[in-house]
C-alpha cells in the first residue's frame, strides 16, 4: 500500500529525525516495512509512504491521523497536512496504483472538510472517479444545468436540501419524509416543484444519476480546490 502525506508549504523537507512520525513506522511491527520519500515542488511538499506486509492495513489505517497531530507540532498551520491512503495492490509491480489512487485520496482531503485531512481510496466511492477529472476540469462548467435552474428558483436552497435527501434516501418517500420530518405531503409538493424547475423525471434512473453527480460536484466544488502539488 502506499500513502502520500501533503503539506501546503515549506522551504525544506524535514530530514529524518525530523519527520515525526518515522520512527513509529518502523517499529509498528516486524511483520511490516515501511518506506518514505519527500518530493518538493514550488508550493508544496509531499511524502510518499509505501507500506508492505500482512499487518499494512491495519498500521495504515491508524496513524495518519497521529501523522496530522505530530505534524501540527512543527508546522506553521498554514502548512495544512493532509493524508491520501492507497488501495491493497498483491506485488510491487503495481504499487504506482496504490499512489495514482494515494494522491486522488489526496484531493478529497483537501476538497471535502468532513474527511478532516484524510482520505481513503477505499472509503472514496463515486468521489473516487469525480476527482481522477485533471484539476482544470473540476470547476462550476461541471454543474449539470437542471441544478442550476434550481439553485436560481424561489425557495432553491430549501428544494435543493429535500433532493438530496430524496436520492441520499435511494428514492424512498417514507425515508425521506423522516429525516427531515417532513410531512409527506410536504414532500410530494417540493418533489414536484424540482421536477418542474428541473425538467428532469425523479423516476428515471438516468435523470436522478445527473442530479446526484452533479450534486456531488457541488461538494467537491464548495471548498476551493488545490492545484496537484506532486
Amino acid at each position: 500500500m502506499v500513502s502520500v502525506v501533503q503539506v501546503s508549504r515549506g522551504e525544506e523537507p524535514p530530514d529524518g529525525s525530523r519527520w515525526p512520525s518515522g520512527a513509529r513506522w518502523r517499529d509498528s511491527g516486524r511483520r511490516v516495512r515501511h518506506t518514505a520519500s519527500w518530493r518538493s515542488s514550488r508550493t508544496g511538499q509531499s511524502c510518499s509512504r509505501s507500506v508492505t506486509g500482512v499487518r499494512a492495513r491495519t498500521n495504515c489505517a491508524s496513524s495518519p491521523r497521529r501523522i496530522i497531530e505530530e505534524l501540527g507540532t512543527f508546522l506553521d498551520a498554514s502548512a495544512a497536512p493532509v493524508v491520501g491512503i492507497g488501495g491493497r495492490r498483491t506485488g510491487l509491480a503495481d504499487a504506482w496504483t496504490s499512489y495514482e489512487q494515494a494522491l486522488v485520496a489526496v484531493r478529497a482531503a483537501r476538497r471535502l472538510p468532513h474527511l478532516k485531512g484524510l482520505g481513503d481510496w477505499a472509503e472514496l466511492g463515486e468521489f473516487a472517479v469525480l476527482l481522477q477529472l485533471p484539476e482544470y476540469a473540476l470547476n462550476a462548467a461541471l454543474r449539470p444545468q437542471p441544478l442550476r435552474a434550481l439553485a436560481e428558483a424561489h425557495g432553491g436552497a430549501r428544494l435543493r436540501d429535500t433532493l438530496r435527501c430524496f436520492l441520499d434516501n435511494a428514492g424512498s418517500i417514507p425515508r425521506t419524509a423522516d429525516a427531515p420530518q417532513l410531512h409527506r405531503t410536504s414532500l410530494y409538493y417540493r418533489l414536484r416543484q424540482i421536477r418542474e424547475i428541473t425538467g428532469l423525471d425523479l423516476d428515471n434512473g438516468a435523470d436522478r444519476l445527473v442530479l446526484y453527480m452533479g450534486l456531488r460536484v457541488e461538494d467537491l466544488l464548495a471548498t476551493p480546490g488545490e492545484q496537484a502539488r506532486v
